[in-house]
Order: C-alpha cells, then sequence, then structure tokens
C-alpha cells in the first residue's frame, strides 16, 4: 500500500503556549502509530502568533486561507492571540492590525474544513474571546456589566451612551473596571475612580490606542472583595482549582470548596444548555468571585487557561490523551 501523507497546520499562539508541550507529546505518539499501522505520513506545520503578525504580515483573509490549505487544521490558541491588541503604537512597522469582526467573519470559511475547532465550536466565546457573549448568555450568574460601543467614537462620545454610563455608575458607584475583549493578560484594563469624566477619558484613551480594531468595551463595578478561585474542568467535569498568580488587595475567602464546586458545575450546566456552540474539552476554567452577597462568573478560560494547582497532577496525563484521540480521529477520518 502507498503511503498517505496528510499536511496538519497548527496554531500555536503567543511564547509559551499552555498546550504546546502536551500536543508534542502527542502528535509524536500518533505519528509513530499512524506510520507503523495506517502508512499515513503526518506533516506537521506550525504558526505562532508572531509569525502572523510579524515575519507574515497576514490580514485575516490570509490566516484563514493558510488553515484551509492542508488535511485537518488545530488551534492551541485563541485565534485572535496577539493580533487585535497589537496597535500600529505598539508596533511601528505593522501593516494590518487586526479587526475581530472581520476575523468572525473569515472563521464562517473554516466551519466545514476538517479539524479543531470545527464548526460552531469555531465561534465559542471563550476560544474567540468575545468576552460579551457569554456575560449576556450568563447574565444572572455575571458581574453586572454596561456593554459600551466604540464604533461611532471620533474623539467624542456620543451623548446616548454618555448618559447611559451615568445611570450604571449611579446604580453601581463611581469605582469601576473598565476593559476590552479580545485581548489576554491585562493588557487592556483599567480602573476609573473618578465617576463619568474618569471613565469617558478612559475610553477615549482605549478608542486611540486600538482605532477601531475593538469594537466595544466593558464596564463593571469595582468589587470590594477581588478574591479569585479558578474552577478547572476537564472535558466538563470538575478537576481542581487552580493558583491564582495575582495578590488581590482586598482579598476575603468566601463559600466552601462544596459550594464553589457546586456554582461553577452549575454555570457549566446553564452554559450548556444556552451556547451548545462551547468548547467543552479539553480543558475550560470558570473564574468566580464574590459581589453583593453571592458568587458571580468573572471570566471564562479556555485553551490558554493556567491550571498549575493542588491537584492539577492528571491534566497533563489526560491533555496529551485528549490531543493523540484528536489526531487519531482526523487522520482516520473518511
Amino acid at each position: 500500500m502507498p503511503l498517505v501523507v496528510q499536511v496538519v497546520k497548527i496554531f500555536t499562539g503567543g511564547e509559551g503556549s499552555l498546550q504546546l508541550k502536551h500536543f508534542m507529546v502527542a502528535k509524536s505518539r500518533v505519528a509513530a502509530h499512524l506510520l507503523l499501522h495506517n502508512d499515513i505520513i503526518l506533516e506537521f506545520e506550525y504558526i505562532n502568533s508572531e509569525d502572523v503578525r510579524i515575519n507574515h504580515r497576514w490580514s485575516e483573509k490570509q490566516f484563514v486561507d493558510y488553515f484551509l490549505d492542508c488535511y485537518f487544521h488545530v488551534f492551541l490558541s485563541h485565534p485572535g492571540q496577539g493580533q487585535v491588541n497589537r496597535s500600529h503604537k505598539a508596533e511601528p512597522n505593522r501593516d494590518n492590525p487586526w479587526d475581530m469582526e472581520i476575523l468572525l467573519h473569515e472563521l464562517e470559511r473554516l466551519k466545514g474544513h476538517n479539524g479543531y475547532p470545527f464548526g460552531e465550536f469555531l465561534f465559542d466565546p471563550a476560544f474567540t474571546q468575545n468576552k460579551i457573549k457569554y456575560i449576556e448568555t450568563m447574565k444572572e450568574y455575571s458581574i453586572p456589566t454596561l456593554r459600551i460601543s466604540l464604533r461611532l467614537m471620533v474623539g467624542r462620545i456620543p451623548l446616548s451612551v454618555r448618559l447611559e454610563i451615568a445611570a450604571f455608575l449611579a446604580k453601581h458607584g463611581n469605582k469601576c473596571c473598565l476593559k476590552l475583549p479580545f485581548t489576554t493578560n491585562s493588557q487592556a484594563l483599567k480602573f476609573p475612580e473618578g465617576g463619568l469624566e474618569d471613565v469617558l477619558e478612559k475610553l477615549i484613551q482605549f478608542h486611540k490606542l486600538y482605532g477601531d480594531k475593538i469594537h466595544y468595551a466593558i464596564l463593571q463595578p469595582l468589587l470590594p472583595n477581588r478574591k479569585e478561585y479558578k474552577m478547572v474542568f476537564l472535558n466538563g467535569n470538575f478537576s481542581h482549582t487552580a493558583e491564582n498568580d495575582k495578590k488581590a488587595n482586598p482579598a476575603f475567602a468566601f463559600g466552601t470548596v462544596e459550594s464553589r464546586v457546586s456554582f461553577a458545575t452549575e454555570i457549566l450546566t446553564v452554559l450548556r444548555q444556552r451556547l451548545p456552540g462551547c468548547l467543552f474539552a479539553p480543558l475550560m476554567r470558570f473564574d468566580v468571585m464574590f459581589y453583593d452577597g453571592k458568587m458571580v462568573l468573572n471570566e471564562i478560560e479556555s485553551l490558554e487557561a493556567q491550571f498549575s494547582g493542588t491537584g492539577d497532577g492528571n491534566v497533563g496525563g489526560f491533555l496529551e490523551k485528549f490531543w493523540v484521540d484528536l489526531l487519531l480521529y482526523w487522520s482516520l477520518h473518511e
């Protein structure tokens, strides 16, 4: 039987990809198995955020074109990782900072392509970092949130937007948190404390830095208790609580292990019902905080979620098995 060559293209994301080392172990096992038992040669091509942004200077369309031209694709990170939050000011030689709405439109062309994720899973809001989608879907579980459109801002903020912000601050207080979607590691996070004018000033700063590449901002009250529990789930089952690498102040413990697990599990159950396109495998993390006398959902993380903590000893082996099973599936898929 002649050998069959299958090209697999992998997006690894930024430096220190949390999934890459586990994927590399899996691909070595699978490549050897397929060659020995199925006469299949897997050829792997890897691309990272810097390649996309600097070495190739790809547009959103060129990025998707690259992954359409292979046997199957694998994303180990968010598709916009390091792209939308790199402005001309941050990188003067950059030709084309990405527009996330354009990228989401281009990803439609990958829906029918074999790989991970595929179909509607490509638009999981944790995977795309479209934070407002899961916040609005899980409104009764989330921190009170105002979505502020940045689309119409040209050096000034429309009166209707000013009135919405003023009403939100009157209800929840002047101390608040202002952040952007499609970004990671607190790269677009501000803490206005001076009321309406302070929020407006910081919105203008966001707009000047990111132009029209990110189309909305998120305004939330600043929580009196900054304590956060990072609840890790593997294939939809609770595994452990990850360590928090940021020292919050003030930080006061709340709930019990059982109550926090129960709350996070309820979030997952409801999310599965309301957003069937959510990517529950291999790993999700729900960040839980406390506000107004109850536990609330702060954020959902997936592939890029830090998961180290007491009880994480089986996660590495779990992830490697997941990638082994996925590679075997798509390699042998008719």
